[in-house]
């Protein structure tokens, strides 16, 4: 193991610094949430504490284009519901993918598996079998006003070429795409609804399996959630959210206990847990789960108190109301790190990256009694691998050629730390020779032999541009500031490189892997 040259020590970052999340009109003008970061950690998502930090820098952008953003009264209010067998029919019936806007087709399971996880943590004292288990969600929504960022698929290149904001970019590349996601969200906000919502979660156990049966049994919930609804406005109301304190004479969810039955005999039971977003904070977290048939909820002076509109938030996302965040980075590795939320949800805690040091790995990565593989890589801040050098042997040799791989790759590498060699390792003799089944340099993608270097004039940013023999593929890495730069003691190299004067910004990002060191 060789330790990273004291002489080079990591450079240190700033810490990150967010924007204090903000869900009042007392606090923040609601214009300000467009262009900003969106997460999805509170549930119902519709919330303004989901409001992450700006992407965009908005004043610049608005300065180009004043026209840019619309504001407009929305004064009305909306009930909806729907049930769902199975967590494979939540999009099917809920379809919270239709709230994303992008240029590209991608699998946004990540708001079934949300949706999942927060029934599961709600309704985790109930024991039913899968094969019987049937949820749905309720949300009566008050809106207030309609804000929009008109950005369309065709201009956001030159958002992102021009227009992003500067602390955004900073702790894109200071942090890691797990912390990135926690501290950020993965999507950008461009519409809302700003007033309030009651949510509810219902989950109902069903007398018989819902197999084959899924329609006729999700619209028995239907109407088991529609009865419990309990609104009531008084005649001379004028308008949702008008001044008025007294718009509405009832809003109950629930029933009286001991007046109601089922609507249906599908049933079981039926469990509901109520929250309430803006307004007074009755509900400001989910109730501990109770029967349909022996609670209620009155929420009458909540849903009064949204005529004081320093109580509203976030009340509804419309279709294509966030873009994701991808669509805003330049390197693939990043892209594709998101794209893998997108699909599958949350890293696991006990895989949950940070950023690393980076260094030299030489590891293990096929073996049998017959034969054994290393592969020689960088380690980059991200825990990512960039192949250097595979080499195949029988396992016997194994120790012998780590040894003589360590020795070669200081030479290149002399300050970076190099893992992966145990200490009890001996330099080889002169006299040794080591013979190995397969040595491979064509998987080199890091290849400094054949490597140009092309600086942005704008940003600062570099590009390192090389190809691998095996392949053709072309990768360019990126260095985003000096920091980045120093993480991996690559100054040195970069001052040895040649300019690339043939080449554009352009067409690399047109033709290359784009890599994020």
């Amino acid at each position: 193991m060789q330790k990273r040259n004291a002489n080079y020590p990591l450079p240190i970052y700033d810490e990150p610094k967010s924007r204090a999340l903000q869900t009042r009109t007392e606090t923040t003008d609601f214009k300000s949430f467009l262009g900003s970061s969106f997460r999805l950690r509170e549930f119902p998502y519709e919330d303004g504490v989901n409001i992450g930090s700006p992407v965009i820098d908005m004043p610049k952008y608005l300065a180009d284009y004043p026209n840019a953003v619309k504001s407009l009264p929305a004064k009305k209010s909306d009930t909806d519901y729907s049930s769902y067998a199975g967590y494979d029919r939540y999009e099917i019936k809920i379809n919270k993918s239709k709230t994303i806007s992008s240029g590209f087709k991608l699998d946004f399971k990540v708001f079934s598996i949300s949706s999942k996880k927060k029934s599961t943590e709600i309704f985790k004292g109930s024991i039913i079998q899968e094969s019987k288990r049937v949820n749905g969600e309720l949300s009566v929504k008050f809106y207030d006003r309609y804000y929009e960022f008109v950005l369309p698929v065709s201009i956001r290149d030159e958002v992102f070429e021009d227009y992003m904001d500067k602390s955004f970019l900073n702790m894109l590349y200071r942090l890691s795409t797990d912390e990135l996601i926690e501290e950020y969200g993965a999507f950008v906000l461009i519409k809302f609804y700003s007033g309030a919502q009651a949510y509810a979660l219902y989950e109902a156990e069903s007398k018989t399996d819902t197999h084959n049966e899924e329609s006729i049994i999700e619209k028995n919930l239907d109407r088991e959630i529609n009865a419990t609804i309990d609104l009531k406005e008084n005649n001379n109301k004028k308008s949702t959210l008008s001044a008025s304190n007294d718009d509405y004479q009832r809003f109950v969810l629930g029933r009286t206990p001991g007046t109601e039955q089922f609507e249906t005999n599908s049933f079981t039971k039926v469990q509901f847990s109520i929250r309430t977003v803006g307004g007074l904070p009755a509900y400001s977290k989910f109730t501990t789960p109770k029967n349909i048939d022996e609670t209620n909820f009155d929420i009458t002076n909540w849903c009064n108190s949204l005529a004081n509109k320093e109580e509203l938030t976030i009340a509804a996302l419309p279709e294509k109301s966030l873009i994701p965040l991808a669509d805003f980075i330049e390197e693939d590795n990043l892209k594709n790190a998101l794209y893998r939320y997108y699909e599958f949800g949350p890293t696991p805690e006990n895989k949950f990256k940070y950023m690393q040091e980076p260094c030299i790995s030489i590891r293990m990565v096929f073996y049998n009694q017959q034969i054994a593989v290393y592969e020689t890589s960088i380690k980059t801040r991200y825990g990512e691998y960039i192949p250097l050098k595979r080499a195949s042997m029988f396992p016997t040799q194994a120790s012998a050629y780590l040894v003589e791989e360590a020795e070669r790759i200081k030479k290149i590498f002399p300050n970076l730390a190099i893992e992966g060699l145990p200490n009890y390792y001996k330099t080889l003799d002169d006299s040794q020779n080591s013979l190995y089944a397969n040595v491979s340099d064509d998987i080199n993608e890091f290849d400094m032999d054949n490597m140009t270097k092309f600086i942005d004039s704008s940003t600062g940013k570099i590009y390192l541009l090389t190809s691998v023999q095996a392949t053709g593929k072309k990768i360019a890495y990126t260095l985003y500031n000096d920091k980045v730069v120093k993480s991996y003691i690559f100054q040195n190299l970069i001052n040895s490189l040649p300019v690339n004067n043939s080449i554009s910004l352009e067409t690399i990002r047109k033709n290359h892997y784009k890599v994020a060191l």
